[in-house]
């Protein structure tokens, strides 16, 4: 039997798709336990629309159901037809098959649990690549210094949830000059998180830019082809909607503008629009700012310490120092999208968590290769200590994601109302609709109606 699982274990090892599909079925397996059984879902909020709206597409054709939308009926969207309510066309394709789940809140679930588990198994491949050590447990390590409402939030089953651990995966490709990645990342992005369409190229200026700060030849055909993926998805969107740059002033540019900027409109509903206070942002990510602190430390003392030593300073911004460029690009993102949370909107948070992630794991594996300790007792004991905190870390944020999930929607909520429009109203009667929160469950019991 020991013979068995040691061949298995190396049959595993050797093969690295294997490794990423274990990882994937381990938080697969946590987060079905975790949510799935649960008689409400994480929110009322937007995945009631999509997933109703994905199967609209699946009736009544992709296209016609974009360009006839009059579900929000008094919106420009709906009476203009100038632009779409949405562009993220890539993200209700890999809906759809989640539609044919009745009842269709149990597909909602299924989804949000499937992207849960693959932006860990991201993170985890990310490492990989990177040769980072026992990449398994620093993704475990990254699990349990999270906080668990940046974990909730994967649970929503919104474009957004998988789009940072695409732009990780961007990083990664970058790094190792995987041309056919680069261009992918950066031409399906925008099909996937329209609203976020620019991220992958300052994704990759910044990496450029950080390539010739560490004096290495900048490779100039990444940021090419960078250029050349979102040219091109710019392109097809335009030939798809000719309004899209319009969309993107009037509506997401536009709501930044009208409730954060000019503070013209309060959203009492869209809270995530604004800016989180500083002061509770520290409070909730505590345990990763606190290694970001030792991290981002440790790298600043490093950079001036061999600016100041010119015997170190060649050896420092040598070639040989491969990964440091990706690291001061994750040191800028984080400290971007820490700021960009805390000053501008607090969706910036999502992206924090994952940039937040692959940065710490990196700064500290190279951290950890300069730490040694030479008596083997002590050295078991701390590795001991460190594993009980870790899982004891790890252990309470999964019951405080249980707790916050069980706090969330009921499916049912909206289903009288739901009904009695059914049976006295007629399809496409307008409804009052007197917030904006009610919408996606209104949309979701009578998708008939327009509100």
């Amino acid at each position: 039997m020991r013979t068995f699982f040691r061949q298995t274990l190396t049959f595993i090892r050797s093969r690295a798709y294997l490794q990423v599909l274990l990882v994937f079925s381990v938080f697969f397996t946590i987060f079905i336990l975790t949510y799935f059984f649960l008689p409400t879902l994480s929110s009322g909020d937007d995945h009631f629309f999509h997933f109703r709206f994905a199967e609209s597409l699946r009736e009544n054709g992709f296209f016609d159901s974009f360009h006839d939308f009059k579900s929000i009926y008094f919106s420009k969207m709906a009476q203009g037809g100038d632009y779409f309510v949405y562009y993220n066309f890539l993200f209700y394709l890999a809906l759809i098959p989640f539609t044919f789940i009745m009842p269709l809140f149990i597909g909602i679930k299924l989804y949000a649990v499937i992207v849960a588990a693959a932006s860990f198994a991201i993170l985890y491949w990310c490492c990989m690549r990177l040769n980072v050590k026992y990449p398994l447990a620093w993704v475990g390590v990254i699990f349990a210094l999270t906080n668990h409402g940046g974990i909730w939030r994967l649970f929503l089953s919104r474009p957004y949830a998988l789009a940072p651990a695409s732009l990780l995966l961007l990083l990664v490709f970058l790094k190792r000059r995987n041309y056919w990645g680069i261009f992918a990342i950066n031409f399906l992005y925008l099909f996937w998180h329209s609203a976020t369409f620019f991220f992958p190229l300052g994704i990759s200026l910044i990496y450029f830019i950080s390539q010739k700060f560490y004096r290495q030849t900048p490779d100039r055909k990444s940021l090419l082809i960078t250029i050349g993926g979102f040219s091109s998805a710019l392109a097809v969107m335009t030939l798809i909607s000719p309004g899209f740059i319009d969309y993107m002033r009037e509506i997401i540019f536009g709501v930044f503008r009208e409730t954060i900027v000019g503070k013209k409109v309060i959203l009492s509903e869209g809270m995530e629009l604004y800016p989180q206070d500083f002061f509770d942002f520290l409070r909730n990510n505590s345990l990763i700012i606190a290694g970001l602190l030792l991290a981002g430390g440790a790298e600043i003392y490093q950079y001036f310490s061999a600016r100041f030593r010119n015997h170190e300073s060649a050896e420092y911004f040598s070639g040989s120092a491969a990964g440091r460029p990706l690291q001061l690009a994750l040191f800028f993102l984080t400290i971007g999208t820490w700021l960009g949370t805390t000053a501008i909107s607090a969706r910036f948070g999502d992206f924090f968590m994952f940039f937040a992630a692959l940065y710490l794991i990196v700064a500290l594996e190279s951290l950890r290769r300069f730490v040694s300790i030479s008596d083997p007792f002590v050295k078991r004991g701390i590795i001991i200590g460190l594993a009980v905190m870790i899982i004891y870390l790890f252990a309470g944020n999964v019951l405080f994601l249980q707790q916050v999930l069980s706090r969330g929607a009921s499916v049912n909520e909206f289903s009288g109302v739901g009904e009695w429009l059914k049976g006295n109203t007629e399809p496409g009667d307008v409804v009052f609709n007197t917030n904006w929160s009610w919408f996606p469950q209104l949309y979701y019991h009578s998708p008939k109606n327009y509100y």
